[in-house]
């Protein structure tokens, strides 16, 4: 019997060590990898470090240059290429490295996730937009599909959410036109923290940049013990007074503001007009008139987590 076990444990050891040999070779390399070796290493792949950027030894042997070089050959589709390392910042628990990449034609700005395997969460094409505004602007159902065509191909997680347009906008700001298309994850009519947007440029047709908010992590199935309703009366009674004349008002999972710790809550966001006319900015005493704003509600407890007014 203990034979048999032995034999399983030896053939188990092998298979392991067959099926992740990079896995296990990566792992072995970067950790006995000296800040030489690593510098080296950037060198022989065309990464540099930005004079602006403070990394300690260990963060340096930490990020897998050879991983993050092949995801951004991926995602732009081009193999001659510097990359440069700009910045390393944590945005919540998520560690962000922004590096500029230059290519025969411009320069790429793109942010990756070594927690997501070095996926591509955010990026910019500065060389998209268009300087000759005198061409006229492309349709809008061309930009679309051109917006929808890029997140499918480089949001993987697209095709596993339900997944709702919830931001189509032309923008006209003089020296840039372009349209913005936003889709948000949306679980049994629960907006949740998953999103992707595309900016496209009006009259080259190209994508200016592209964001995308995930984290990979699993939502449990949570209900509200506040209702839409006395979300409502909630906000009624912050502004007493205050007739609300129109709202937009979302259930959503999202970060708790008002906790110490970094969590997820089920909470109300609802944007919201008052019955005052929207075009004034103050009234015959000269007192500045509120028009709006946004508030959250946290959708279990009914305390207002965050609020503006404008």
């Amino acid at each position: 019997m203990g034979r048999k076990i032995s034999l399983i444990i030896f053939i188990w050891f092998f298979l392991n060590l067959f099926l992740f040999n990079n896995e296990i070779s990566t792992i072995a390399g970067n950790l006995f990898q000296t800040p030489a070796d690593k510098n080296k290493e950037m060198k022989e792949l065309g990464i540099f470090l930005g004079n602006d950027v403070k990394i300690d030894n260990e963060e340096l042997r930490n990020i897998d240059f050879r991983k993050l070089k092949n995801k951004v050959n991926e995602f732009l589709g081009e193999k001659d290429f510097k990359i440069t390392l700009t910045n390393i910042e944590m945005e919540g628990n998520q560690r962000n490295i922004e590096v500029k990449v230059k290519l025969s034609d411009g320069t790429r700005y793109i942010t990756l996730v070594p927690e997501l395997n070095y996926e591509v969460v955010r990026f910019t094409d500065e060389n998209a937009i268009s300087s000759n505004l005198s061409l006229p602007v492309i349709a809008h159902e061309i930009a679309k599909e051109t917006a929808f065509n890029f997140v499918i191909k480089h949001f993987k997680p697209f095709n596993s959410y339900n997944m709702i347009l919830d931001e189509d906008k032309y923008f006209n700001r003089g020296s840039l036109r372009e349209y913005r298309f936003v889709w948000n994850a949306v679980d049994d009519e629960i907006k949740l923290p998953i999103f992707v947007a595309a900016a496209v440029d009006a009259i080259s047709g190209k994508i200016i940049s592209y964001t995308c908010g995930y984290t990979g992590e699993k939502f449990k199935k949570l209900t509200p013990r506040i209702s839409t309703k006395e979300a409502l009366e909630i906000l009624e009674k912050k502004y007493p007074g205050n007739e609300i004349k129109d709202y937009n008002i979302t259930l959503m999972i999202g970060i708790n503001h008002k906790s110490k710790v970094q969590e997820n809550i089920l909470k109300y966001s609802i944007e919201y007009k008052f019955n005052v006319p929207q075009d004034k900015c103050f009234d015959e005493k000269g007192k500045w008139i509120h028009h709006g704003g946004r508030i959250e509600i946290n959708a279990e407890s009914g305390e207002i987590i965050t609020e503006g007014i404008y």
